[in-house]
């Protein structure tokens, strides 16, 4: 379909950060589009792929491959909620994956990192259902920045997620 007759959808609850886009458009770039985005075919709304429809406007692309659906609004929103939600609750087996990365990584290094593939070494053995050990990872690099009060806390915090950093709130 022309990228340009298709509409985002303007109710679209999954945010696609920098750090996001980033990883679908090197993904993109490097293995083409393998799966299609959903549209409903009467409105051209997207139901699933807004990300994806974004990094292909990012590549400057004029087509992009789609599946019509005629579904009413109920069934849009409930499939899009389903298929993002679907994929957060799948987990990693640490064991298989990070050799993996390994091996791309020798093979296409800029490529793990675009993925920010490196972060899922900090991931703990528990999240792919091994008993909660931490993994053997090298020393984490963190930095500490001081804020005058909680909204300028959420600020930074916003910031550098938005950035693709993966980032936590303490108060002390």
């Amino acid at each position: 379909m022309p990228i340009g007759d298709l509409v985002p959808d303007p109710e679209n609850a999954r945010v696609h950060n920098d750090g996001n886009l980033t990883a679908i458009v090197a993904s993109l770039r490097k293995y083409g589009q393998r799966k299609p985005i959903v549209v409903n075919r009467r409105t051209r709304e997207i139901e699933v792929g807004n990300g994806t429809l974004q990094a292909m406007q990012h590549l400057q692309r004029e087509y992009i491959a789609a599946v019509l659906a005629e579904d009413d609004n109920a069934t849009a929103r409930g499939f899009s909620i389903a298929d993002n939600r679907s994929g957060e609750l799948a987990t990693w087996d640490l064991d298989i994956l990070l050799p993996q990365i390994d091996l791309l990584k020798q093979e296409d290094a800029d490529l793990v990192a675009e993925l920010l593939l490196d972060e899922l070494r900090t991931a703990e053995d528990d999240e792919s259902g091994a008993g909660g050990e931490s993994l053997d990872v090298p020393t984490a690099h963190q930095v500490v920045v001081e804020c005058k009060n909680e909204s300028d806390q959420q600020k930074v915090f916003k910031e550098m997620q938005g950035r693709g950093y993966r980032v936590r709130l303490l108060t002390m």
